[in-house]
């Protein structure tokens, strides 16, 4: 990682408090492991970091939490509902727009109407 500008991390960071929610649990890099790296990378994005991270690393990076940007959250909702509706409709070639005033994650609309997740 020493020589890196950017980090992405997973959403959410951690499940367990002590390691990043990572797939190869075999691999598991714990969060203290990550924090006290001598040469953090400039900027880290990532989603819910906890208090004691971002505590002690923001003196040395940039860090930016996507779970907590809505521009973000509306969008991967967007994206999460064309995913659901792709595979439950395979021949479905449209794309999903938030219906304006609504909570995107609740209400989509599609070309042909609306559906309710």
């Amino acid at each position: 990682m020493k020589g890196a500008d950017l980090l992405i991390c997973p959403a959410p960071f951690t499940r367990d408090g002590i390691h990043l929610n990572l797939s190869d649990r075999a691999n598991s890099v714990s969060i203290s492991e990550l924090s006290d790296l001598k040469h953090l990378p400039a900027f880290i994005a990532g989603g819910g970091f906890p208090k004691h991270f971002s505590n002690s690393v923001k003196s040395r990076t940039l860090l930016k939490d996507y779970m907590k940007d809505s521009d973000f959250l509306n969008t991967n909702s967007t994206l999460t509902a064309e995913g659901l509706l792709h595979l439950r409709i395979p021949d479905l070639n449209c794309r999903i727009w938030p219906l304006r005033g609504t909570n995107c994650r609740k209400t989509v609309r599609v070309i042909s109407g609306n559906f309710y997740l």
